[in-house]
């Protein structure tokens, strides 16, 4: 009897000038128990040695590589084109300066095979924990092992806080609109589609099992938060719209939360206020949340004063 055909692992590393950290995980994957991958580097218009770099591992051919420039567009302009491009059943997204324990990939593939094959259609991935260099584990544990639940219900229900570990099925990703591209913009939340991909009803299995090793250096997005946030003000209005556009049940202090932020980024983007009003859901956490979202855009100004603010092109 044949035995079933492993699936494949697409690694998506979307990166900018990080030479100085590929390495740490080229060596990390070169270590895996498990073996069928490929592994995609989507350079972002890297000024520095990352092509070279590349080409001395693809000469070695110890791993299966794939590598992809673009002109400097953001690192969600990049994921769309791994998403697009990766050959895999699943994939998994691996920072630049982060890398893989290595049963990292064995552990993934196990966990979606624990899932029952009639229930299969139903789940967009499985995830695990991320750890930081000591071994801490990042934000919080799932309150469960296994937990089956989806994306936005352990944010906001369990409270999960901190970066997770996901890999997801790359057909059932593909199926639904990609990030957007904003001329001028790039920075989009990557929370943007995983919240679409749980709102359309699909779950995932959480995993209390320590799986990415991830490091926060000065010049990534993480470190440069908000202010990276307010620079690109389009696709954070975007993202704070289609959550409060989201019909399930919500705590007041995440709906407070939301709606504040969306004004905020409405008024960053100079959207007229019939056309805010107009959008909004409920009018009343919209009225709610005016004074909260204002003095957050009011800070935003003071905190960012002198850098450009991009309004969305007339329809």
């Amino acid at each position: 009897m044949n035995k079933p055909k492993k699936p494949l692992v697409s690694i998506l590393t979307p990166t900018y000038n990080r030479a100085y950290t590929l390495p740490r995980l080229y060596e990390s994957l070169k270590v895996q128990t498990y073996t069928v991958f490929e592994w995609l580097i989507l350079d972002d218009g890297s000024t520095d040695n990352t092509r070279q770099l590349v080409d001395s591992w693809l000469n070695e051919e110890q791993i299966k590589i794939r590598y992809f420039y673009q002109k400097n567009s953001g690192k969600h302009v990049a994921l769309n084109r791994g998403i697009r491009e990766a050959l895999g059943e699943f994939f998994i997204i691996v920072d630049s300066d982060d890398y893989l324990l290595p049963h990292a990939l064995e552990f993934l593939v196990s966990g979606w095979e624990s899932i029952p094959k009639d229930l299969q259609p139903q789940f967009c991935g499985i995830a695990g924990l991320c750890v930081n260099q000591e071994g801490k584990i990042v934000g919080t544990p799932f309150p469960e092992n296994p937990l089956d639940s989806d994306y936005i219900e352990i944010r906001t229900r369990y409270r999960i806080q901190g970066d997770k570990a996901e890999m997801y099925r790359t057909e059932v990703i593909r199926n639904f609109l990609l990030y957007p591209e904003y001329q001028g913009e790039t920075f989009v939340l990557e929370a943007l589609l995983w919240n679409r991909v749980a709102a359309a009803g699909y779950r995932m299995r959480f995993f209390n099992e320590k799986i990415r090793v991830v490091e926060y250096l000065g010049d990534g997005l993480t470190a440069q938060g908000a202010r990276k946030t307010v620079r690109n003000p389009r696709g954070a209005r975007l993202y704070f719209l289609e959550f409060i556009q989201i019909n399930r049940y919500f705590p007041a202090k995440v709906l407070l939360y939301h709606y504040a932020n969306y004004l905020r980024f409405c008024l960053h983007c100079r959207i007229p206020i019939r056309q805010i009003i107009m959008e909004a859901p409920s009018k009343r956490w919209l009225a709610l949340a005016a004074i909260p979202g204002l003095l957050v855009y009011i800070r935003d100004r003071f905190r960012y004063k002198g850098q450009p603010v991009k309004p969305l092109p007339s329809p």
